[in-house]
C-alpha cells in the first residue's frame, strides 16, 4: 500500500466507526520502532527524541500509545510529533500522514492495518 492509500484507509475508518483510528489501532504500533523511524525521517529533532527516550525508559509516560507521541493537544507533551492546541483537522491529518508513511514503509505495519481493517467489516 502507498502512503496515500494508507491514509485513506485511516481516514476512511474513521469516518466508517466515527472515533480515532489511533485509539483503536495505537496497540498495533511499536513505540520504540515508531520513534526511531520519525527521527530518521526528519518527523522528530534530536532533543525532543531524547526527551522522549528519557520519559519512554523511565516509565514517564501516561501510556504507551500514539496519542501521547503522534498528536497531541497537550503543550506539555513536546516530544509529540504534532502539537495542536485547537485540535485542527489541517493538523491531524499531517499527523496521520506521518503515521500512513510508517506504515507504508513496513510489510510488518501493513499487514497488520490489512488485518485490522478485514477484522472491523466481519
Amino acid at each position: 500500500m502507498t502512503t496515500q492509500e494508507v491514509f485513506d484507509a485511516i481516514i476512511g475508518y474513521e469516518h466508517q466507526v466515527g472515533e480515532s483510528f489511533l485509539d483503536r489501532f495505537g496497540y498495533n504500533i511499536n513505540a520504540a520502532n515508531f520513534m526511531f523511524w520519525a527521527i530518521g525521517r526528519g518527523h522528530i529533532d534530536v532533543p525532543k527524541f531524547k526527551e522522549w527516550e528519557h520519559a519512554f525508559c523511565n516509565g514517564e509516560l501516561e501510556a504507551d500509545d500514539p496519542n501521547y507521541y503522534v498528536y497531541t493537544d497537550d503543550e506539555d507533551v513536546t516530544f509529540a510529533l504534532v502539537i495542536d492546541e485547537d485540535m485542527k483537522e489541517e493538523t491531524y491529518h499531517k499527523a496521520i500522514r506521518i503515521v500512513a508513511q510508517f506504515i507504508s514503509e513496513s510489510s510488518v505495519y501493513t499487514r497488520r492495518l490489512e488485518d485490522f481493517l478485514a477484522d472491523k467489516e466481519s
